[in-house]
C-alpha cells in the first residue's frame, strides 16, 4: 500500500547560551550589542533575532517575563537596574553599595530571544559586582608648643593630603606610633568613636571619621627644640576593604606664620534676594586654621586694629558685619569667624581685605587677610525700538538645498525614519513655510560620492521640487568640498527678494574632500558678492545631523550680514526629530524678531553673575507675570494693541513679534513695559517699542485644477476656489483671468472644450500690489483623484451608486518593513452590516521582483488591533509571494474594527513605508462582494488609502486644496493645509485632515454626510448657502443639534420649517443636544467662529435664544 510522507521545514527557536560580565559597585556597565547577550547566541533558521522578554529570575513554566521595548526596566536580586534592548545590548547600573562580606557577589537576570516567530527558552546572565577600595594620602600639619592643631585625615582639612574612597561607607581602621597599634575595634568587636596617642611631646586624639586634635605638650621657649610626630593609620570601608598605609606628619615650630584667609557670600543669601533663606550671605571658618607655628600663647590681638572684648572683636566692614572669636570662651575654638553681608553692593567682582594679627608670649608675632568675595550683580537695561516695514507685494525666496545622499544617510535617525527621510520631511515643511510668505524658487545639489547632481532651479513649483526630494536615495562617501564647488559654479540666482542655503549632512567628509581654508574663502566671496557687486546668497546655514562635526560644518555656515557671527549658523541637531523644528526656526518670516539677551547689552538687558530672566512684562494695559513653571508665553491678536502675535521666554529673553492681518497697519507703535530681575532680586525695567508700517501682504499661489469631467464640457471654476490658498488683503480681488478659450464673469472661470493643455493665468489686485499665479488643467479617467503638494481645486463627478456604501483605510508607517512594528492598518470605517472575508496586497505592479517575505512576518497584535481575535489570518501563505493574503472569518472584522501586523518585504525598492505606493488592494466582504483601492503617500514617508465601492474618491493631499464632490455618496480627504470641502448632494464622508479646515454645503446639497475629525477649535462648519435665512428669523428653527454622547447629528433645515434639508454627523464630537447653547457658542462663545452662516450682517439679522443665567 501506497502513501505520502510530507516533509516540512520547521522553524527552530534561537539558541541562546549564559553570559557574563563584570561591574563595580556603584557604578555603570554599559554593553554594546557586539559584546551583548545575544553576541554568543545562534538561530539556524533565521541570521537575525532579537531579545522580547527579561526577568530578575526564570518566572517558571507558563510565565511570561517583562516585554523588551528599550525602556522597561528590572530590579535584580542583588539591587541593581537593568535596561534592556532588542538588539541585545543592555545597561546594568550596580547598587550603589554593595556588603561584599557577603558569600555572593554576583548578580543576574534571564531573558529570552525570539526570531519572530518562536522564542527561546530562559538564559541567565550573571554579573559579577567588584569591590572598592579606600586609597589613602599622607597628610602634614603644624604646631605651636602648647597650642592644639585640628584637621581630618581622610578629607584632607587643615592637612596636605585627601584620601579617596570608594563606594562604601569608611573609616579608620589602625593607627600606629613608635611601633604601637592603636586599633578602632575593640577587643569585642565595637567601633570605638575616637582613640588618643600620647607621645613625647604631644597628645593625638582622633576620631574614626578621620578629624583630629593634636596638642602640643612642650613649653614655649627662646630656644625650641625640633620635634616631628609620624602617625602612620590605614582606613577600612564597611564591607572590610582595608587602604595601604598613609603618614600623618605634625611638626611643632614656635614661630607663628599667618596666612591669607577667603570667604565667599553671595547676595542671592538677602532678604531681597532669590535664595533668601538659602544663606548665602553668611560664609563662617577659622582664622587660625591654616596659619603655622600657633603655640598655647598665640592669640589673635587685633583685627583691623579692634582688639578683644570678652573674648571677642566685632566691627562693622563695608558690605556687612564680621565677628572673630580670640579664644574658646564664647562657644568656639579661637580663630573661627562669622561673616555676614548686609548690604547690597553695586558692581561686579566685589571684595573686601580684612587684616588681622597673631602674637605670642615671645612677643613673635606676624599678619594676614581675611578675604571677602562677594558675588553681586544687578540688572543694566536701556531702552530698545524695532522697525518692521511691510509691503503688499509678495515675497520671492530662493532656496539652494545642499543635502547629503552618502550611504550612512540611508541609516536610522533614530525616530523611526531613515536620515535622508527626515531630512526630505523636513525641507518639505521648510518649502511649504517659505511658499505661505510668497513665492519660492528652489535648487537641489546632492553629492554622493563623486557624484553631484543639481536639479536646476525649480521656479515656483513647488510639486516638483518636493517629489524630486522624495525621488531621493542615499549611497556613497561625503564630499563636502565638491558639493560646495557645484553650488558655486551653479549660475546666477532667480530674480529674489531673499536667498538661503541649507546645507544638511548626517557625517564626517571623506578623506581630504572637506571644506579647507582656500575653499572657505571662495565660498564666502560667492555667497557675499565680489567687490563692488551684491551678495547672492543672505545667509548660508549648515546644519549637522547623526555623526556630523560641527567642526566641518562652520566653514560652511555664513552670513553676508555684518556684524552677524557666522558661527551662530551652524549646529548639530542631537535629536533627528527636532530637525524640522530647526530648519524652520532658521528661516525669517519677515517679522520682528531678537533677544532680551542676558548676556549682552545690545539686547536691551545685561545680567551678570547671579543670571535672573525676565519677572514681567505690560502689553496693551495687561500685566504678565512670569509664573516660575511655564517660560514661554505667547500674546495672541485678540490681546495686542496691533492686532500681531508676540512671544517670549521668560528666561532666555528671546522674544518675536509677527503680523500677518489682511489690512494695513500703518506708523503705529506695539509698546511693551519690561521688567527684569537678577538673582538677588534687583529689577528694573525697559520699554521695547516695536515701529511697525505694515501693508497686508498679497500673494497669488499656483493652483491645479483636478477632474474628471468629460474634456468635451465646459467646466465652471468658481473664483473663491482659485484664491483660497492666496493671501488677499481686505477688497483684493481677481481682476484678469488669461487663457485660450478661458472667459471671467462675475467672479466665476468657465474653461471651454478643454485638455490639459488648457492652463491659464489669474491676476489678483489689491492694496497697490498684484500677483499673477498660474491654473493647469489635469483631465483624469477615473474615480480616484489624487492631488499634490501644492495648492489643488478636485472637482469629482460621480457615477451610479451601489446599493449599500463600503469604506475602508489603510496606513503604512514611515519606515524600514523589516523592524518597523505594526506597519500596516486597515480600519473598516464603513460595512453596512457585513464583515471583510479577505484583504490581499499586490507588489507585482510596482515591480515584479518585491515579494512578501514570509520568514519575517509577525501576526498582528491584539494591543494594537482592535476587536479581531483571529490569529490565524496569514495560515494561506507557505512562501514568498509577491501577493499577501489574510483570511478573515466571517463576522471577526466588522465596522469600527482596526487590524493592525508587520510584514517584511524584499526587493521593494528600500523596503520601506513609501515604497508601498502604487501597491493594488483588493478586498472581499462577507458577500462576496469586491472593492479596491491603491496606495498613496501620505506626505509623511509612508503610504495611505482609502477603499471604497462608490464612483469618486477625492484626496487633496498637502496645500490648501478645494475639494467639490458629484451628486452620489463621495469621499472626499483634506490631507494637511487649509482645506475647504464640499461633499455636494449624496451620503458623503469628508475628512478634514491636518490644518483649520472649512466643511461646505451648498443650496440643494442633500444627504447624511459624515464629517470625521471635526476640531471645534480650528474647523468651520459652513452654512451660509444652505440655509435661507430672513431678517428677524431664529436660527434655532434651521439647526436642531442632538448628540448620542460620542457623536454629534446636525439636522438642517434651510427653510426654518419642518422639512430636512442635510443631515451632518460629526464622528467622535460629542456637542451636547442644547440647541441654544451650541449655536451661541459656535457664533460668538468661546468657540466662535466654528460656524458661519454668513457675515456679520447676516448674524445680526437672525435671532438667537439667549443663553440663561446659571
Amino acid at each position: 500500500e501506497a502513501f505520502i510522507l510530507n516533509v516540512g521545514d520547521v522553524n527552530d527557536a534561537p539558541t541562546v547560551e549564559n553570559d557574563s560580565y563584570t561591574v563595580v559597585e556603584g557604578s555603570v556597565l554599559n554593553v554594546s550589542s557586539s559584546n551583548g547577550i545575544l553576541s554568543n547566541d545562534s538561530d539556524i533558521d533565521s541570521p537575525s533575532f532579537n531579545s522580547v522578554e527579561f526577568a530578575p529570575t526564570d518566572p517558571g513554566a507558563g510565565n511570561s517575563g517583562i516585554i523588551v521595548d528599550g525602556s522597561n526596566t528590572i530590579t535584580t536580586a542583588l539591587g541593581g537596574t537593568v535596561l534592556l534592548f532588542a538588539d541585545g545590548s543592555f545597561t546594568y547600573t550596580a547598587p550603589d553599595s554593595y556588603d561584599h562580606t557577603n558569600i555572593n557577589s554576583t548578580d543576574s537576570f534571564v531573558y529570552k530571544a525570539s526570531d519572530g516567530v518562536i522564542n527561546s527558552e530562559w538564559a541567565t546572565v550573571y554579573i559579577d559586582i567588584s569591590d572598592t577600595a579606600p586609597v589613602t594620602a599622607d597628610d602634614t600639619d603644624s604646631v605651636g608648643f602648647g597650642g592644639t592643631a585640628y584637621g581630618n585625615v581622610i578629607l584632607g582639612s587643615g592637612t596636605d593630603g585627601i584620601d579617596t574612597l570608594g563606594a562604601d561607607t569608611t573609616f579608620l581602621h589602625n593607627i600606629t606610633f613608635d611601633n604601637v597599634d592603636y586599633s578602632f575595634i575593640d577587643d569585642q568587636g565595637a567601633v570605638l568613636d575616637s582613640v588618643t596617642i600620647i607621645t613625647a611631646t604631644g597628645t593625638l586624639v582622633i576620631e574614626k571619621d578621620g578629624n583630629y586634635e593634636y596638642t602640643s605638650t612642650l613649653i614655649e621657649s627662646d630656644n625650641p627644640p625640633v620635634s616631628t610626630d609620624e602617625f602612620i593609620y590605614t582606613l577600612i570601608d564597611a564591607d572590610g576593604s582595608i587602604s595601604l598605609s598613609a603618614t600623618l606628619t605634625v611638626n611643632q615650630d614656635s614661630t607663628p606664620i599667618a596666612l591669607d584667609d577667603t570667604g565667599v557670600v553671595a547676595e542671592s543669601g538677602l532678604d531681597a534676594g532669590s535664595d533668601a533663606s538659602g544663606g548665602g550671605n553668611i560664609t563662617v571658618g577659622n582664622l587660625l586654621d591654616n596659619d603655622s607655628g600657633i603655640s598655647s600663647s598665640t592669640n589673635i590681638i587685633a583685627v583691623e586694629g579692634i582688639t578683644p572684648v570678652s573674648g571677642l572683636i566685632s566691627m562693622a566692614t563695608t558690605y556687612g558685619n564680621l565677628t572673630v572669636h580670640v579664644d574658646g570662651t564664647n562657644g568656639q575654638r579661637a580663630g573661627y569667624y562669622e561673616y555676614e553681608l548686609t548690604t547690597v553692593s553695586s558692581g561686579d567682582n566685589i571684595s573686601e581685605s580684612i587684616s588681622y594679627m597673631v602674637e605670642n608670649s615671645l612677643g613673635d608675632s606676624s599678619s594676614a587677610n581675611l578675604v571677602i568675595n562677594v558675588i553681586d550683580d544687578i540688572p543694566v537695561v536701556k531702552d530698545r525700538s524695532q522697525n518692521l516695514f511691510s509691503d503688499a507685494d509678495p515675497t520671492t525666496t530662493n532656496l539652494t538645498f545642499v543635502l547629503d545622499l552618502s550611504g550612512s544617510m540611508d541609516d536610522s535617525a533614530g525616530n523611526g525614519k531613515t536620515y535622508l527621510e527626515t531630512a526630505v520631511e523636513s525641507l518639505t515643511a521648510l518649502i511649504n513655510e517659505v511658499d505661505d510668505t510668497g513665492n519660492v524658487n528652489i535648487q537641489i545639489v546632492t553629492f554622493s560620492g563623486t557624484t553631484i547632481e543639481n536639479s536646476s532651479w525649480i521656479e515656483d513649483d513647488i510639486d516638483t521640487a518636493i517629489n524630486t526630494l522624495n525621488e531621493l536615495s542615499a549611497s556613497g562617501g561625503t564630499y563636502y568640498n565638491l558639493a560646495l564647488q557645484e553650488v558655486i559654479d551653479s549660475g546666477p540666482l532667480p530674480t529674489a527678494d531673499q536667498s538661503f542655503v541649507y546645507f544638511i549632512s548626517d557625517g564626517v567628509p571623506t578623506s581630504n574632500a572637506n571644506v579647507d581654508s582656500v575653499l572657505e574663502a571662495s565660498w564666502e566671496t560667492y555667497l557675499g558678492g565680489s567687490e563692488g557687486e551684491d551678495s547672492t546668497y543672505d545667509l548660508s546655514f549648515a546644519i549637522g545631523i547623526g555623526d556630523a562635526p560641527l567642526s566641518e560644518l562652520l566653514p560652511i555656515a555664513y552670513s553676508t550680514a555684518s556684524p552677524d557671527d557666522s558661527s551662530d549658523y551652524a549646529v548639530v541637531v542631537d535629536n533627528a526629530a527636532d530637525l524640522t523644528a530647526t530648519v524652520i526656526s532658521y528661516f525669517d518670516n519677515n517679522s520682528i524678531g531678537g533677544e532680551l539677551t542676558i548676556l549682552t547689552a545690545d539686547g536691551g538687558v545685561s545680567l551678570g553673575a547671579d543670571g535672573g530672566n525676565i519677572q514681567s512684562f505690560t502689553i496693551n494695559g495687561v500685566d504678565y507675570v512670569y509664573d516660575g513653571i511655564n517660560p514661554n508665553i505667547e500674546i495672541g491678536t485678540d490681546d495686542t494693541e496691533l492686532g500681531g502675535v508676540f512671544t517670549l521666554n521668560f528666561l532666555t529673553g528671546k522674544y518675536n513679534y509677527s503680523i500677518n492681518v489682511n489690512q494695513n497697519v500703518l506708523n503705529e507703535i506695539e509698546a511693551i513695559e519690561v521688567t527684569v530681575v537678577d538673582g538677588d532680586g534687583d529689577t528694573d525695567s525697559m520699554l521695547l517699542e516695536l515701529h511697525i508700517d505694515y501693508y497686508a501682504g498679497l500673494d497669488a499661489n499656483v493652483n491645479n485644477v483636478i477632474t474628471n469631467m468629460d474634456e468635451n464640457t465646459p467646466i465652471t471654476i468658481d473664483g473663491s476656489y482659485l484664491t483660497h490658498g492666496d493671501a488677499l488683503p481686505n477688497k483684493a480681488q481677481i481682476t484678469s483671468v488669461n487663457g485660450d478659450d478661458v472667459t471671467f464673469n462675475n467672479g466665476v472661470v468657465i474653461v471651454g472644450t478643454g485638455n490639459t493643455s488648457n492652463d491659464f493665468n489669474y491676476t489678483i489686485e489689491g492694496n497697490n500690489a498684484s500677483d499673477t499665479a498660474t491654473v493647469t488643467m489635469n483631465y483624469q479617467n477615473s474615480s480616484q483623484l489624487i492631488g499634490g503638494y501644492e495648492n489643488d481645486i478636485i472637482l469629482g463627478e460621480s457615477t451610479a451608486n451601489p446599493a449599500v456604501t463600503l469604506i475602508m483605510s489603510s496606513t503604512v508607517l514611515a519606515g524600514d518593513t523589516y523592524n518597523t512594528g505594526n506597519q500596516f492598518a486597515f480600519e473598516g470605517l464603513t460595512m453596512a452590516g457585513l464583515s471583510v472575508s479577505q484583504i490581499s496586497i499586490n507588489l507585482a505592479n510596482i515591480d515584479n521582483d518585491a515579494v512578501w517575505d514570509y520568514d519575517q512576518i509577525s501576526n498582528f497584535n491584539n494591543n494594537s488591533s482592535t476587536d479581531i481575535t483571529q490569529t490565524d489570518v496569514f495560515d494561506s501563505m507557505d512562501s514568498n509571494s509577491s501577493l499577501l493574503v489574510a483570511n478573515f472569518t466571517d463576522g471577526d472584522f466588522t465596522e469600527g474594527e482596526m487590524f493592525n501586523f508587520a510584514f517584511d518585504t524584499d526587493d521593494l525598492g528600500s523596503d520601506v513605508g513609501s515604497d508601498l505606493i502604487g501597491a493594488e488592494i483588493t478586498v472581499t466582504m462577507s458577500d462576496g462582494s469586491e472593492f479596491f483601492g491603491t496606495y498613496i503617500s501620505d506626505g509623511n514617508d509612508g503610504a495611505k488609502a482609502y477603499l471604497s465601492n462608490n464612483t469618486l474618491y477625492l484626496d487633496g493631499q498637502a496645500g490648501e486644496d478645494v475639494l467639490i464632490g458629484g451628486d452620489g455618496d463621495d469621499v472626499l480627504s483634506g490631507g494637511s493645509g487649509d482645506d475647504y470641502l464640499s461633499g455636494g448632494e449624496g451620503n458623503d464622508f469628508l475628512i478634514g485632515g491636518t490644518g483649520e479646515d472649512t466643511f461646505v454645503w451648498l443650496e440643494n446639497d442633500s444627504g447624511v454626510d459624515h464629517v470625521s475629525d471635526f476640531d471645534l477649535n480650528e474647523d468651520v462648519l459652513d452654512l451660509s448657502d444652505i440655509l435661507h435665512i430672513s431678517d428677524g428669523d431664529n436660527l434655532n428653527d434651521f439647526l436642531d443639534f442632538d448628540s448620542n454622547g460620542t457623536d454629534t447629528t446636525i439636522t438642517v433645515h434651510a427653510e426654518g420649517g419642518d422639512e430636512i434639508s442635510q443631515t451632518i454627523v460629526l464622528d467622535g464630537v460629542d456637542l451636547g443636544s442644547d440647541d441654544v447653547n451650541i449655536i451661541n457658542d459656535m457664533l460668538t462663545g468661546s468657540h466662535e467662529g466654528s460656524l458661519f452662516i454668513g457675515d456679520s450682517s447676516v448674524v445680526d439679522m437672525v435671532t438667537i435664544d439667549p443663553i440663561p443665567d446659571e
